[in-house]
């Protein structure tokens, strides 16, 4: 049998629901939760938050939380809302907001945390992927993948160049190369 090494529960139950998501890199543990707070945890001291976001936030309880991400090394952690997404450093600061046309269903760093993939996912909405670029403390739009005839659920970088992406039909694998707009 296996055996629970720890209990990471810190989220209020005001709002019906404890824990909305989780992302993790081996070595740490974010959760968002419908309190509207963010908490960093150290995998290997289960129980008790590092960290702990409760200034920006709770402005997210008016958007649909979506998808969380945590770089290989850490430092970079990505929350989807409604419209944007929002970058943290490893302090649980916020430092970047990601302005997109559609919700971001899933997110993705690449191996190096220079790179973001979403995915869009909305009845009737653009069935894009985005691939975002860190430059500085900037996120821009390195590429734009148009060739899913669904909501994209789910999507993967294969390397530092190419990815793989889920919406329906087809299936893609996709090369990124210069910063575009693939029309497949």
């Amino acid at each position: 049998t296996q055996k629970v090494v720890g209990d990471f529960s810190l989220h209020s139950k005001e709002y019906g629901k404890e824990l909305h998501r989780i992302a993790s890199n081996g070595k740490i543990l974010v959760t968002a939760g419908w309190d509207g707070k963010l908490y960093l945890f150290d995998l290997n001291k289960p129980g008790q938050a590092i960290r702990e976001d409760k200034k920006f936030f709770p402005q997210a309880l008016a958007n649909d939380i979506g998808a969380l991400a945590v770089s290989n090394d850490g430092s970079e952690i990505a929350l989807a809302l409604n419209h944007f997404i929002v970058i943290y450093d490893q302090k649980l600061k916020p430092y970047c907001i990601i302005e997109n046309e559609e919700k971001p269903g899933f997110l993705k760093f690449s191996e190096d945390g220079t790179r973001l993939l979403t995915g869009s996912v909305k009845s009737g909405g653009d069935n894009t992927c985005y691939v975002f670029e860190k430059n500085g403390k900037d996120w821009v739009e390195f590429a734009r993948l148009q060739s899913h005839k669904n909501s994209v659920i789910a999507g993967d970088f294969m390397d530092h160049n190419h990815v793989v992406t889920a919406g329906g039909k087809p299936v893609s694998y996709t090369h990124l190369t210069l910063p575009t707009i693939l029309l497949v």
